[in-house]
């Protein structure tokens, strides 16, 4: 009986393709082993099929595609010989194309860029878990921030321009030349004095989301304290290289938290698993 390579559904003698795929029939229908040394993971399996074939042909010949059901998305793994060199051509393959990347990319911040994105690429499985480095700031943090330079700035232009004020009183008997110089001056004292309630509107308008963000940190933290712990994410870990522990756990913290809260801020989830991640192991 002829089978689908694909579906792995039986059919009878004289079908010849697969009514499901398209694909042609094969008389013996082979068997992929699983193999459970992962050396990356992507929800992309179309990626991971170019990943494998290029391991392959770089004679790393056990290697396999993994469905991983508690984590929804795919991982590709080799045995345990061939993981650390799996793991190398991956790296170079990853930094080859970081660096054709940099020449088709604009003028601007080339150099800051490069850097940047090599350190990452230099770390085993990084280029999935790079988020670009750039650091949180919370709600709060940018609520007091408005708040401080409002009030600076407000002060700053209403004392200024009393001043000034008061020292142009009356204008009669100062010269034209002054009389340009302080109007100069003035200017400058009201950008102060517009930008510090600028501010003072930002300010004002922001307040109300850091008591949401707030219950929504508590949230996430009592979720993962409560259903999660090292020893379940280390369980996790299917004997992963020690350089790559870190980023590993990184990867399962970020996911249980994706999992059940929707549509959060990159750096805020950054800023948030690495709390998590020193609360738990460090």
């Amino acid at each position: 009986m002829p089978f689908c390579p694909k579906c792995k559904y039986e059919y009878e003698k004289e079908i010849k393709t697969c009514p499901d795929c398209g694909s042609e029939l094969v008389d013996e229908l082979v068997i992929e082993n699983h193999f459970n040394n992962p050396v990356y993971y992507d929800n992309n399996l179309e990626y991971l099929e170019k990943l494998k074939a290029f391991l392959i042909e770089n004679n790393v010949k056990n290697v396999s595609i993994n469905h991983e059901e508690d984590r929804d998305t795919y991982s590709l793994c080799t045995d345990t010989s061939s993981k650390y060199k799996a793991t190398t051509l991956l790296n170079i393959l990853f930094k080859e194309e970081l660096e054709q990347e940099a020449e088709n990319d604009s003028e601007a911040n080339d150099d800051n860029n490069n850097s940047e994105l090599e350190s990452n690429f230099d770390d085993n499985e990084a280029k999935a878990s790079s988020k670009g480095g750039k650091k949180y700031k919370s709600i709060a943090e940018k609520y007091n921030d408005y708040l401080g330079t409002g009030i600076l700035n407000t002060a700053i232009g209403i004392i200024c321009d009393i001043g000034l004020f008061m020292d142009i009183l009356p204008v009669e008997f100062k010269g034209i030349s002054n009389i340009f110089a302080l109007g100069g001056m003035g200017i400058v004292f009201n950008l102060f004095l517009i930008s510090g309630i600028w501010y003072l509107i930002k300010a004002r308008k922001v307040h109300p989301e850091i008591a949401k963000e707030k219950q929504l940190t508590e949230d996430i933290l009592n979720y993962i304290r409560d259903n999660f712990n090292k020893e379940y994410f280390d369980k996790k870990l299917n004997n992963a290289d020690e350089n790559n522990i870190y980023f590993e756990r990184i990867k399962l913290i970020n996911t249980a938290i994706t999992n059940k809260f929707d549509n959060l801020d990159e750096n805020y989830l950054d800023n948030l698993t690495e709390t998590i991640y020193e609360d738990l192991f460090e």
